[in-house]
């Protein structure tokens, strides 16, 4: 179920990255990236050690969640800063 939940997860947020750089947000692209990035670097050391393999695939599912939750916040909050009602 879990291999599920990450292409779920995967494809929800596919829009989100491309959305970002077309408002020319690249820098926020990459925070976002990097802040995965570490989430899954700790995850993997925490985990790991713990749960073997099932604790490397834990901490995927952590950091692909962490990625979505990142790029779509950066998104609510790009549009919502250049809709017309923001500019008013």
């Amino acid at each position: 179920h879990q291999n599920e939940f990450l292409a779920i997860d995967d494809l929800a947020s596919v829009v989100f990255e491309p959305l970002l750089i077309a408002m020319h947000r690249t820098g926020t692209v990459l925070i976002c990236r990097l802040m995965t990035v570490a989430s899954l670097l700790i995850g993997l050391m925490v985990l790991v050690p713990l749960f073997d393999t099932v604790g490397a695939t834990m901490a995927i599912t952590i950091g692909s969640f962490i990625s979505a939750v990142l790029l779509g916040v950066s998104c609510s909050i790009s549009i919502r800063s250049h809709s017309p009602e923001a500019s008013k």
